[in-house]
């Protein structure tokens, strides 16, 4: 069985975004997640929501985990995500809010062109806990 979250976020009135994360295994010292897909509607483009959503959707998925499924000791330690080689404000956003880093090169040679039709790359952090500790932390004092 999938283990995945999907968080959608709301302005007031309307739909502002989506993001998917999903269990893809390490299920002895800690969890490894990707971030499977992150959408917001242009409209919304650089106003905070990616990153809050980010944020607040990670503790919802580890919660989820520890109190929901079987994973009740262990915490996600490793994220990774895929974007296009040439995203780089995506890049960025993932930078500086998981504090990922890209790993290897291009990886079009595995998967092929995204969408649009260029090279994706991968981006790794391999030691989430502390992130995610930050984000709760921010979330009790109302920073988010």
């Amino acid at each position: 069985m999938d283990q995945y979250l999907i968080q959608v976020a709301y302005n007031e009135t309307n739909v502002v975004g989506y993001i998917l994360w999903v269990v893809k295994g390490g299920y002895k010292r800690c969890i490894t997640c990707e971030l499977e897909q992150l959408a917001i509607d242009t409209k919304y483009h650089r106003q905070g929501f990616a990153s809050s959503l980010i944020k607040i959707s990670v503790i919802k998925f580890q919660h989820l985990l520890q109190t929901r499924l079987q994973y009740s000791t262990l915490k996600i330690g490793i994220v990774y995500l895929t974007t296009g080689c040439t995203n780089y404000s995506a890049q960025l956003l993932y930078k500086n809010t998981l504090e990922v880093e890209q790993k290897g090169d291009k990886i079009g040679h595995i998967y092929g062109t995204n969408e649009y039709g260029e090279e994706e790359i991968i981006m790794v952090n391999e030691n989430l806990e502390p992130i995610i500790e930050k984000f709760e932390e921010e979330y009790r004092t109302l920073k988010l």
